[in-house]
């Protein structure tokens, strides 16, 4: 299930040239994220804004843990570069 979704709202600079792959492994406890930049940050946004993770991607691929999440609406931004794209995902 692909869960990408552009995002021009919530005034980021969305000046990026990497295509993003986001989806779930099954359960919609892990989301895969392709076409990271190296030492891209990653972090979820709760749909008030409030930060709940924030990691370093070191590789190209991460898996990001989203089990501890309740089921609700998220916010993923990567920042990478000085730049920033924002993807919403549904977590079931």
């Amino acid at each position: 299930m692909n869960i990408v979704a552009q995002a021009p709202a919530l005034s980021v600079n969305n000046v990026f040239s990497n295509n993003y792959n986001i989806y779930t492994i099954p359960a919609n406890d892990v989301l895969h994220i392709d076409g990271l930049s190296t030492n891209s940050r990653l972090s979820v946004y709760s749909i008030s804004g409030k930060e709940l993770m924030n990691v370093e991607a070191v590789n190209s691929i991460a898996l990001l843990s989203i089990s501890d999440l309740a089921q609700g609406v998220y916010f993923l931004k990567i920042s990478a570069e000085g730049n920033a794209k924002i993807f919403k995902f549904i977590k079931e």
